[in-house]
């Protein structure tokens, strides 16, 4: 069924729209109400795919939007930076505005459509990521992040801002419910310091400026980037967190209440198989 195909709320029809009460941004509500008569009306929420038998652990930064165990790294599409000057372009021509006046509501209105379009843009690329992560691999591992403390920093508050981790955690989990895969998160402490290939802490912390791993330890010498180093430690990390919570609790990896393709211990021992069947990992 598509958006024409769909009947209207009751009481409402395209000659009333307009009358609808608008939002800050000049989006007429109606709009707003069939957009989500569209999303409720759109499927069933489980919908499992084939396995793929890959398992992948996901490095988020400012860099690269995210850098994967196999060295795959997206671009970060930073929406807000490239609209940064029309943004304040709109601002400064609100700030002349005469308060109370018709001018000065327009412009209001102006300044909440171009925020609302940096919004919409980066939940779209969020929800498309997130998606093809999603359907490409059987167990996705990322970081426990607590975004709201790492934005403290001022000078970073706003590319981690606009590069969304959390609502790509959020998605990353919605699509894993929705497909049957795994999305689990683990510990992000060390993750950039230890050495995957051998586990051992460098003598000297790598700071943030340092994008390049280098193991100083006899006999193993691997080098990587950074964040490629990084993600295949969480991968590690998160392997080992599900199987000790798979093969002490046996609850359902998914969450209460879903089902999941030949039970969670099924499950377990299919990632447990896919890290043995990955030694480099």
């Amino acid at each position: 069924m598509t958006t024409a195909q769909l009947p209207w709320p009751p009481g409402a029809s395209s000659s009333k729209l307009n009358h609808w009460p608008r939002s800050s941004t000049g989006q007429s509500s109606g709009f707003l109400i069939r957009w989500l008569r569209v999303r409720l009306t759109s499927g069933p929420l489980s919908s499992y795919l084939a396995p793929t038998g890959k398992a992948v652990g996901l490095d988020v930064g400012l860099e690269s939007f995210y850098t994967d165990s196999t060295g795959f790294s997206v671009v970060p599409p930073k929406f807000l930076r490239k609209s940064e000057h029309k943004l304040k372009r709109y601002q400064r021509r609100l700030s002349k505005r005469v308060k109370g006046s018709k001018n000065r509501k327009k412009q209001i209105r102006k300044v909440g459509r171009a925020h609302q379009e940096v919004s919409q843009q980066r939940k779209d690329f969020v929800v498309k990521t997130a998606r093809c992560v999603v359907k490409s691999n059987d167990f996705v591992a990322v970081e426990d992040l607590v975004v709201r403390n790492m934005v403290r920093n001022h000078k970073l508050a706003k590319s981690i801002s606009d590069a969304s981790w959390s609502m790509f955690r959020v998605w990353l989990e919605h699509y894993g419910k929705k497909f049957g895969k795994v999305v689990q998160a683990t510990n992000p402490a060390y993750t950039s310091q230890v050495c995957s290939e051998c586990g051992c802490l460098p003598t000297v912390k790598k700071e943030l400026k340092d994008r390049w791993h280098r193991c100083e330890q006899p006999g193993c010498g691997y080098s990587a980037h950074r964040d490629h180093n990084a993600a295949r430690n969480i991968l590690k990390g998160a392997l080992l967190d599900f199987s000790n919570t798979v093969g002490r609790t046996g609850i359902n990896a998914w969450g209460d209440g879903a089902s999941t393709p030949g039970g969670s211990d099924t499950v377990g021992m299919q990632v447990l198989s896919l890290s043995q069947e990955s030694p480099t990992l």
